[in-house]
């Protein structure tokens, strides 16, 4: 059955449903407000994580740098500290020779000079008849004697004796032997040319 309301609008009942009356287009706009928040809390995630990406990847590049100036540091440090064992070993060798001098001038015999002192490092030395001995540094000591009573091979082996007797001179040496002697004048002054060759021990750490 059809049914025709003719009453005025006033006097209708009204809709009690107020969703039947909803308007599309607020429904619209509550969706496109809610993608919108979305997007941003998503846009803001994004945005914090590129910011936390460049921040580790500059601390990774700052680490990296602080790395290799370690490196180079280490590397300097044990170059400085191979310079001050070259430089500790330099100044015990100078320390050793200058106390075999200061003590070979106080061994010194009235009437004998050295003319030249030097160190041999030959790792064969020639002895008598062209036979050849192991190797071994020789302290040669090339000096002249001179003696009023024409005693001078008689002072030169006081010179020897005096040498060995001395612990500190001899401490390093194994043997002081004279290689040669040779006679000659100076104007009317006749002197004796020695060379005497202080043997080291064997084995041992010379400067």
């Amino acid at each position: 059955m059809v049914r025709i309301n003719l009453l005025p609008e006033e006097y209708r009942p009204k809709n009690t449903n107020p969703g039947s009356d909803l308007p599309i287009n607020q429904i619209l706009l509550g969706v496109n407000a809610l993608l919108l928040f979305l997007f941003i809390i998503f846009s803001a995630l994004s945005l914090t994580r590129v910011v936390q990406d460049r921040i580790l990847t500059n601390r990774l590049g700052q680490l990296q740098q602080e790395q290799s100036r370690l490196s180079s540091l280490r590397t300097e440090i044990s170059q400085l500290k191979q310079g001050n064992s070259f430089f500790d070993g330099l100044a015990q060798r100078e320390f050793f020779w200058s106390e075999k001098l200061n003590l070979l001038s106080d061994l010194l015999v009235p009437g004998i000079w050295f003319r030249q002192i030097m160190l041999d490092d030959k790792t064969n030395i020639t002895v008598g008849a062209g036979n050849k001995t192991g190797g071994t540094r020789r302290l040669i000591m090339h000096g002249t004697a001179v003696s009023v009573t024409h005693e001078e091979m008689a002072v030169i082996t006081e010179l020897i004796r005096g040498l060995k007797a001395d612990k500190r001179f001899f401490a390093e040496f194994r043997n002081i032997e004279l290689e040669s002697v040779l006679r000659r004048k100076i104007g009317p002054v006749e002197v004796m040319d020695f060379t005497l060759v202080c043997l080291f021990k064997d084995g041992e750490n010379q400067p």
